[in-house]
C-alpha cells in the first residue's frame, strides 16, 4: 500500500454494466422492442445497433486489458436456433482524459445459442474480445456502439424470433475503492 493512498485490495476482476436504459438507439437501425418476462429488451436484426458510453471506474488498475462482452437471451428461439451463432460485435473508440480519441476499434463477441428457450446467454464467454488497455486511465471514456453483424447462422430473423440483448458489460481487473485524487489515481 502507499502511504496516504487508497487501499489496495487483491487484484479482482469486476463488471462494468452497460445496462439496457444506458443503450441509445442510433435511430437509424434500431432494434425493435420485445416483451419478456415482465419487461421489455431489445431483438436485434441483422444490421440493428444500439449507442452506449462507459467511464472507466476510479478503482481499474490502470493499463490493464479491459475483455467486453454480452448477456443475450434466445426467448422462445432457443430449441429451434440450437447451435447456431449470434454475430454480436462492438465498435469502439477508447480515450484517456485529455488525449485524442483514435479511430473506431471493432471486436467480434459472437454468441451460440444453447438450445434452450428463455436461457441466459453470453457473448464472447472464451475472453478472446480485448480492449487494449495501454495508456488507460481513470476516468477514460469508452464510446462506441453495439450491434448484430451479418453472416451468423440464426436461421428465423422475423419480428419476435430475433437474438434479444439483455445487456453488455465490461471486465475490468480493480485494485482500489477509488483514486487518491480526482483525476489521478494515485497522487
Amino acid at each position: 500500500m502507499r502511504v496516504g493512498g487508497p487501499t489496495i485490495f487483491a487484484v479482482r476482476y469486476e463488471d462494468v454494466l452497460v445496462s439496457q436504459a444506458q443503450l441509445k438507439p442510433a435511430g437509424i437501425s434500431d432494434p425493435a422492442n420485445l416483451s419478456w418476462r415482465g419487461g421489455v429488451i431489445p431483438q436485434f436484426a441483422v444490421g440493428d445497433e444500439l449507442m452506449f458510453t462507459i467511464q472507466i471506474p476510479h478503482a481499474y488498475v490502470e493499463g490493464t486489458t479491459i475483455y467486453p462482452h454480452v448477456h443475450w437471451t434466445p426467448h422462445t428461439r432457443g430449441n429451434e436456433e440450437n447451435g447456431n451463432t449470434v454475430n454480436w460485435a462492438i465498435e469502439y473508440t477508447i480515450a484517456s482524459i485529455l488525449t485524442v480519441f483514435p479511430g473506431e476499434v471493432i471486436e467480434s463477441l459472437q454468441g451460440i445459442c444453447s438450445g434452450t428457450d428463455h436461457y441466459h446467454e453470453i457473448g464472447d464467454n472464451s475472453g478472446a474480445a480485448e480492449i487494449d488497455g495501454t495508456g488507460i486511465g481513470i476516468s477514460a471514456i469508452i464510446s462506441g456502439r453495439i450491434y448484430r453483424a451479418a453472416g451468423d447462422s440464426w436461421v428465423t430473423n422475423t419480428l419476435g424470433n430475433r437474438p434479444a440483448l439483455l445487456h453488455l458489460d465490461f471486465h475490468m481487473l480493480m485494485d482500489t475503492i477509488g483514486s487518491q485524487s480526482l483525476y489521478s489515481k494515485w497522487s
